[in-house]
């Protein structure tokens, strides 16, 4: 991997901009977060939490225990190890 430019500031975060547009932010906590050309963002938690948003803003998260959550702006969605399903709409008046 190259690496064009590294900034280091003063919130101790690294910050990494790649040829084909993706930055990658390493926080003090050990959080990395990379922000792609799409508009697509990705964050990896220090406890192995994964969050991935796309450019339309709908929202997955993984978690270590193997349950997911997906989040629109219309609906949540919680997907359990014991195959439960939860949703939540978003209902406005």
């Amino acid at each position: 991997v190259t690496c064009f430019f590294l900034r280091l500031d003063f919130s101790k975060q690294i910050e990494k901009h790649y040829p084909d547009g993706t930055k990658e932010i390493t926080f003090p906590d050990q959080t990395i977060k990379y922000l792609y050309p799409n508009g697509a963002e990705e964050c990896v938690f220090s406890d192995g939490t994964i969050q991935k948003v796309n450019k339309d803003g709908e929202r997955t998260i993984e978690f270590p225990n193997g349950q997911r959550e997906m989040h629109t702006k219309y609906y949540k969605v919680g997907y359990f190890c014991s195959e439960i399903h939860q949703i939540r709409f978003n209902i406005r008046p």
